[in-house]
């Protein structure tokens, strides 16, 4: 391929995966608003709009695979002009049963969108560490640019959600029309093989089940209903693994976990997400309590934390050239620990910019870990597996996502004298202090905990200096 055209190429597919990041980080800022248009409640707004993850959840498990069965240039197609076409549709929504519906329908293109768009951004990328990292920094540009995004069309006037959703539509074009004309051509690995339905329903259902466990967990809903859900879940992935060893072209390879490293690199990684992911929610919250700032400083303390991330990525890449992805993943996570210490000292002695610049060096080390292992997970894995790998880890990383405030919640509320009847925010100014700190102080343990794991299990793998 041309170089101009390996570009565009590249943009396209990024490009791909920005419309998803910005669409969920945009729909946090303008909730409100749309909520106010359609004359409903946000509470209730965000519970129905959470059918998109749910329906993204249930089809993630074919999207790398369908990539691998039709080809990456016909599913990137059908995934942004899908994605592009739901948007607008969203956009153009006059009751919260028709948003709903279209949101529904947009989180189907949407599992195809971005863990697609990555895994081909990956093949077409030299190595798999300076893909990741790359590509890390391209949907944190991303994630930023929705906050921004968001912030602007929440503000304009009480129908300007809707250009959230509109805006869309031109980098669909440019996708689909990009990727049919420039797109490299690809013999399929896995045209003759017949889909794995079984594994395809287990798993997506578990998938989506666990995604609405995390939604109502902590809601005042029947327990039995939590359970009845958690049991579903634990009997489907249970027949999946009874069946995995009959079925002939299973959906998902999980012969990649007989590799120590992918499954030290894989667990680690989601257990850290699981202790700490919290933190992108509850620090906006602890910077309103200690200084009552607008929403601006504290968006910026979030765009401060984002970029402490993007400036990770090159000293990632020079431990891991020099050193290993082993001491690249324990240097990180022993930064994740002290950052999250040392927090706990600015904010007994509050000062917003050393907050933010607390900020900014927990992005850092947890930056330098996630590159990291997200890395190493496609480099020692077989090439004939990424696709197994990439749903893997896309399927892992929604779910800790999902989980890292609830866990965080659960947490929180044991320690507050074992009483859990109440949200963690209900009481967060009364108890503020002790509470808090003590789980601050048991997410930087966990990183320890996962820091002796990997020192004593894992290999030091290396990978080689690009010239």
């Amino acid at each position: 391929m041309k170089k101009p055209n390996f570009n565009i190429v590249l943009i396209a597919i990024i490009t791909i995966m920005g419309m998803d990041l910005i669409d969920t980080t945009v729909m946090n800022n303008i909730l409100p608003k749309i909520a106010e248009s359609l004359h409903t409640t946000p509470e209730f707004l965000k519970t129905g709009i959470s059918i998109y993850m749910i329906v993204m959840g249930m089809f993630l498990p074919l999207s790398s695979w369908m990539a691998e069965k039709i080809g990456f240039r016909y599913t990137l197609m059908f995934a942004a002009s899908g994605f592009g076409l739901f948007s607008l549709l969203s956009g153009l929504a006059m009751t919260d049963t028709q948003l709903f519906a279209f949101r529904a329908i947009q989180g189907l293109f949407a599992a195809f969108s971005a863990p697609v768009a990555m895994l081909a951004y990956l093949k077409l990328s030299e190595n798999m560490l300076e893909g990741t990292a790359s590509l890390s920094n391209y949907t944190l540009i991303m994630a930023i640019s929705g906050q921004i995004i968001g912030g602007i069309f929440a503000s304009i006037s009480p129908e300007s959600w809707r250009l959230a959703f509109v805006m869309q539509v031109p980098f669909a074009c440019f996708a689909v029309v990009a990727i049919y004309k420039y797109f490299p051509t690809q013999i399929s690995s896995n045209q003759k093989q017949k889909i794995d339905l079984v594994g395809l329903c287990l798993l997506g259902f578990s998938i989506s089940a666990l995604f609405v466990l995390s939604e109502i967990l902590l809601k005042e809903i029947d327990l039995s209903i939590k359970i009845y859900i958690a049991i579903c879940v634990v009997v489907s992935i249970s027949l999946y693994a009874i069946t995995y060893k009959k079925i002939r072209n299973p959906i998902i390879d999980l012969s990649i976990f007989s590799n120590k490293n992918f499954t030290i690199a894989f667990v680690s990684n989601f257990l850290c997400r699981l202790t700490t992911y919290w933190v992108f929610f509850a620090w906006p919250v602890v910077l309103y309590h200690l200084s009552h700032l607008n929403t601006i400083y504290i968006s910026i303390m979030s765009v401060c934390l984002m970029i402490g991330t993007i400036i990770s990525k090159k000293t990632a890449k020079h431990i891991v050239y020099f050193y290993g992805y082993r001491t690249c993943m324990v240097l990180g996570l022993l930064g994740v620990s002290s950052v999250m210490l040392i927090s706990i000292l600015f904010d007994i002695h509050y000062n917003y910019i050393t907050f933010c610049a607390v900020a900014m060096g927990y992005g850092f080390v947890l930056g330098l870990y996630q590159t990291s292992s997200n890395a190493v997970m496609y480099t020692v894995a077989d090439k004939n597996k990424l696709d197994s790998v990439n749903t893997l880890k896309s399927s892992g990383n929604m779910i800790s996502s999902a989980f890292a405030l609830t866990i965080f919640t659960i947490t929180y509320d044991l320690y507050y004298r074992y009483d859990i009847s109440h949200h963690w925010l209900d009481r967060f100014l009364n108890v503020f202090t002790q509470t808090y700190y003590h789980v601050v102080v048991t997410a930087a343990l966990a990183q320890i905990i996962l820091v002796v794991w990997i020192i004593l299990k894992m290999d030091n793998v290396k990978e080689t200096l690009q010239k």
